[in-house]
């Protein structure tokens, strides 16, 4: 395999602590998200699959992969994991909780 060096940034430091406590303010640099992909990525970020998301938002699943891959892209991230701590870093969870 090659070097992998540089492929994902790491979060600073002294916004770990922000992200961790809940401080994180809505940033300036925070990728143009559609309403939908903000809603996907609410779901995302509390552990739902892309199938349970399909079904609570009456999607077919291939349109909640399509939505995912977006913004996967749009955070420049590889992972549900890595973009919610990259949304939460932003402040883009912290506007709504997605509905039950």
């Amino acid at each position: 395999m090659g070097n992998l060096d540089g492929c994902v940034a790491p979060l600073p430091a002294r916004r770990i602590g922000d992200v961790c406590c809940g401080r994180a303010a809505p940033s300036a640099e925070a990728p143009a998200l559609t309403r939908r992909e903000l809603e996907v990525l609410r779901h995302v970020a509390v552990g739902r699959t892309n199938r349970e998301i399909a079904s609570m938002l009456f999607l077919s699943p291939r349109s909640v992969d399509m939505h995912v891959r977006s913004i996967l892209a749009k955070l420049a991230c590889r992972s549900h994991t890595e973009a919610t701590a990259r949304a939460h870093e932003l402040g883009l969870l912290e506007r709504a909780q997605p509905r039950r």
